[in-house]
């Protein structure tokens, strides 16, 4: 922007205005544009009857785009956003002659085509004209806009810190000094200790909470202060004696942290942390059900353990029994049926204390394996043969699909069967009447797979997480009846025994399922 005070004084019609031609005007008002034109401060001067606006470079930021036009004009055509408000300043300087002195002053301002809030510090010095009347006044001023504005920021700034820091979910306060004197505390901190900010704030943290000084937290304040170092608490118990009631014990995760002035010195210290006396007591209330699950749980395998021997005992006589009887009853058809009906149900029974006391011999330990070399092909035959007089009851068609070369694992026969065995009724258990139950044996990379494929009730997806715990059974239907559900957690025991893996598919109710028995290859042939 162009600024030429000479051409500026020389493109307006003096001629026309009350001060009349230039070279009329007295030496006075020359001196002060002299001195106008030579000030680097910003400055104006208001001259004459209709209150003439004169102005220096310096000035050009403040008036804006009024430039050049402005130059020479009466100030209320120059300033008509503001004039009501200055009006009675420049009227007091001129008429009474009086100086006047005014800091950040608030002004709207269109020096820039828009409303624009500005803030101006200025002095309003009264000038005479030759004759020592006062005929204007000479303004000085300094925006101070910037300054203002971003003071006004870094208030805005500290009280919205201010606000997150009262807010803040975690207590908070500092303190200042060796003696920790409370300079600051938030919400979340008034509510720990039963004391509003009123009452804390410029005191002694040993005054207001005089109960934790023998807790040893003064003393981690004074090391904090001295050391310089922060300390970090996790869970520590703090007994408070809130609102004049009596102590009572809470835990808090905090750390005290050192606040360090210019110098490097230490200036107070922050504290920030949570009450996190919820969490400590329900851990502890965790452990000690834990604890209790952990006795009843063992408990529960004592008893499994003795219950398993304690139903062997009679069962082997009520098995003697049948099997005298049968030959007692000679052909009488109805009895012969009776004593069929005791010998399945001896034998059901029979199968679920061995699966009562392998439960129990696992859970302690106790399972030992007769290793051995075997065909996975034979060992599934047994299984099929096992329980297919069970399977024929309920209509079921079995088919079994051996590998057309041996399929050799190594590990405990009679586990094996049984795991097959196991996975086996649970289809029988699980079918409807006349279904298809599939077991068939093939090669899966480094292992050797046994498929039990079934077409029957299949298993809901929300039971799958849970499938291979004790005791986790669906409702029993009274046609299929049901175990004592520990069937699969057994198979999936003996599985981890073997170094192998159970693995089961079932796209849900009514579509039946598949389980999969993996074990790995025994290649001491192909060595």
């Amino acid at each position: 922007m162009s600024f030429d005070f000479d051409a500026l004084l020389e493109g307006v019609a003096w001629e026309s205005t009350p001060l009349s031609d230039r070279r009329t005007w007295p030496r006075s008002l020359q001196t002060v544009l002299a001195l106008l034109r030579k000030s680097q401060r910003p400055q104006y001067l208001v001259w004459g009857p209709d209150y003439r606006f004169f102005y220096n470079e310096a000035f050009l930021p403040v008036i804006g785009i009024k430039h050049p036009a402005g130059f020479g004009m009466p100030m209320p055509d120059v300033w008509p956003e503001v004039w009501e408000d200055i009006e009675p300043l420049v009227s007091s300087t001129i008429r009474d002659g009086v100086s006047h002195y005014y800091e950040d002053m608030p002004f709207v301002l269109q020096r820039n085509g828009y409303d624009e809030l500005t803030y101006f510090s200025f002095s309003y010095t009264p000038v005479q004209d030759d004759e020592g009347k006062v005929a204007g006044l000479m303004c000085v001023l300094s925006e101070r806009t910037r300054e203002l504005l971003a003071q006004a920021n870094r208030r805005s700034e500290l009280e919205r810190l201010r606000r997150l820091f009262r807010q803040a979910p975690g207590f908070m306060c500092v303190t200042e000094g060796a003696s920790h004197a409370y300079a600051l505390v938030n919400t979340a901190y008034e509510q720990l200790v039963g004391h509003s900010d009123s009452e804390v704030i410029g005191r002694n943290v040993s005054e207001v909470l005089p109960e934790v000084e023998d807790q040893g937290y003064i003393a981690l304040l004074d090391n904090v202060f001295s050391q310089g170092e922060s300390f970090v608490g996790r869970a520590m118990p703090v007994r408070l004696q809130r609102n004049a009631g009596a102590a009572e014990t809470y835990y808090v995760d905090f750390v005290h942290q050192p606040i360090f002035d210019e110098d490097g010195g230490v200036w107070g210290v922050f504290t920030q942390g949570s009450d996190v006396t919820e969490r400590v007591l329900a851990e502890a209330e965790l452990r000690s059900t834990g604890h209790a699950l952990q006795e009843a749980n063992e408990r529960k395998d004592q008893f499994l353990a003795v219950l398993g021997h304690e139903l062997r005992n009679p069962l082997a006589p009520i098995h003697n029994a049948a099997h005298v009887l049968r030959h007692l009853v000679g052909d009488n058809a109805s009895a012969l049926k009776c004593v069929d009906v005791i010998t399945r149900q001896v034998q059901q029974m029979s199968s679920l204390v061995e699966d009562l006391v392998d439960i129990a011999r696992i859970s302690h330990g106790l399972l030992t394996l007769k290793r051995e070399r075997m065909d996975l092909n034979l060992v599934m035959r047994e299984a099929v043969e096992q329980v297919r007089p069970k399977a024929s009851e309920r209509g079921h068609d079995v088919r079994s699909m051996a590998m057309d070369v041996p399929a050799y694992v190594v590990g405990d026969r009679h586990r094996v069967r049984q795991a097959i065995t196991n996975l086996l009724s649970n289809a029988i258990r699980y079918t409807p009447r006349g279904g298809v139950i599939e077991v068939e044996i093939a090669q899966c990379g480094e292992d050797i797979r046994v498929d039990v494929s079934d077409n029957g009730e299949g298993i809901a997806p929300e039971l799958m997480p849970n499938l291979f715990e004790q005791f986790a059974q669906e409702k029993r239907s009274a046609d299929r009846g049901g175990g004592l559900g520990v069937g699969l957690p057994l198979v999936k025991a003996l599985m981890d025994a073997h170094g192998g893996r159970i693995q089961v598919v079932s796209e849900g109710r009514g579509k039946g399922s598949r389980f999969s028995l993996l074990f790995p290859t025994d290649r001491t042939d192909a060595q």
